[in-house]
């Protein structure tokens, strides 16, 4: 990354606009007390937060005076006391969450290079090669190309073109042996932690609904784990290659964290992608997360909010799905039956509503409907 000096002193500062204002903090600039200068912490458009700047408030203030003017009224200093220092990044924008596309360093022509081609991983160590990086807790529209090849950034961008060749040789399946009669333990890839007996039995019961296309609801209390059996059927169903094709995942958007946290402890083989975030993110993931160069579907599983399921149910339909799952049922009051058409728009083989028991009870015949 070039740096060119400010106008007014030596201080090297990226040439990109300020995309916002993170921080505050005042330093000392001579051997007198008086001798201080506050500083602002600049994010700036198109960079990852590794290279936020603090900047003099001079700085800032000739070349944005309205985000230091915002940033002031919302941490305002009190007359007379000393500015406390303001930092509004969590340390895990600064880590990487996945590489998502890579290209070629071309100033004519920034054309994609094919991911899919083992060669890359020769090549790309020699600074020919930028990758596009999502980083943790950040949405996808905050992704950001870099070209500094560091292990870190080198290890993710390995597993990049595996997940392009894995869903390049993935073989199309509809059906294959029959597993859940023949569970009778805990499998060995299912590797997340140890699982309970009823869970056990869950997923052996959601196996055989599966084989035999038959959709289900599974209901019981809360804290029993109808997530975790949910997604150790799915780890089962492609393990077994019982279905090649991708699930899809509707839940509460508070809920979708919850989600990512547990399919990354018990499904780390499975390319899962959360669909969220604002219309430049959706954008983002569309273009690079859903098919290979080969316009084979690259991710296994979609989780995504119920909202969205409704807005972007255009792309939704787009896929033919192995199974679709509905979290916390008895949540949805105000798009009973509009997920329900929603649902039916779908092309899937098999679909799993996930509800509390008091909840069954008490909406059977509706909460039924949504799995018919």
């Amino acid at each position: 990354m070039n740096f060119k000096r400010s106008n007014k002193g030596g201080n090297l500062y990226p040439p990109k606009k300020i995309e916002k204002i993170i921080g505050r903090r005042q330093v000392q600039v001579g051997t007198e007390l008086k001798d201080v200068q506050l500083e602002y912490l600049v994010k700036w458009v198109s960079l990852s937060h590794h290279h936020d700047t603090w900047v003099p408030e001079s700085w800032v203030l000739n070349n944005d005076r309205a985000r230091v003017i915002n940033f002031q009224r919302k941490f305002p200093i009190n007359s007379g006391s000393v500015p406390v220092l303001v930092d509004e990044r969590k340390p895990e924008w600064l880590k990487i969450d996945r590489v998502i596309a890579c290209r070629e360093k071309v100033d004519s022509d920034n054309s994609l290079y094919e991911v899919e081609k083992p060669s890359i991983t020769g090549p790309k160590k020699n600074g020919k090669y930028e990758f596009l990086v999502k980083w943790m807790g950040l949405d996808y529209c905050d992704a950001t190309w870099e070209d500094s090849c560091n292990e870190e950034l080198l290890g993710t961008a390995d597993k990049l073109v595996e997940r392009h060749q894995k869903a390049n040789e993935r073989v199309e399946t509809d059906s294959g042996h029959p597993v859940g009669l023949s569970l009778k333990e805990q499998p060995t890839y299912l590797n997340g932690g140890i699982l309970h007996g009823y869970q056990l039995q869950g997923i052996k019961w959601l196996l055989n609904n599966f084989e035999q296309r038959r959709n289900v609801i599974l209901a019981d209390e809360m804290g029993l784990g109808k997530t975790i059996q949910a997604i150790a059927f799915l780890v089962c169903m492609k393990n077994e290659k019982l279905n090649s094709k991708p699930v899809l995942v509707i839940a509460p958007k508070s809920t979708l964290p919850g989600w990512d946290q547990e399919f990354r402890k018990w499904g780390s083989d499975l390319n899962v992608i959360l669909y969220q975030g604002d219309k430049d993110s959706r954008s983002c993931i569309r273009e690079h997360e859903f098919y290979t160069s080969t316009k084979r579907v690259l991710f296994d599983v979609l989780v995504t909010s119920f909202e969205l399921a409704m807005v972007d149910n255009f792309v939704l339909q787009k896929f033919k799905w192995s199974s679709v799952i509905v979290d916390e049922g008895h949540r949805i009051k105000n798009f009973r039956s509009k997920l329900g058409t929603l649902l039916k728009q779908q092309a899937t083989d098999f679909r799993l509503l996930l509800t509390m028991r008091w909840a069954l009870e008490k909406q059977y015949k509706l909460l039924l409907s949504l799995c018919a």
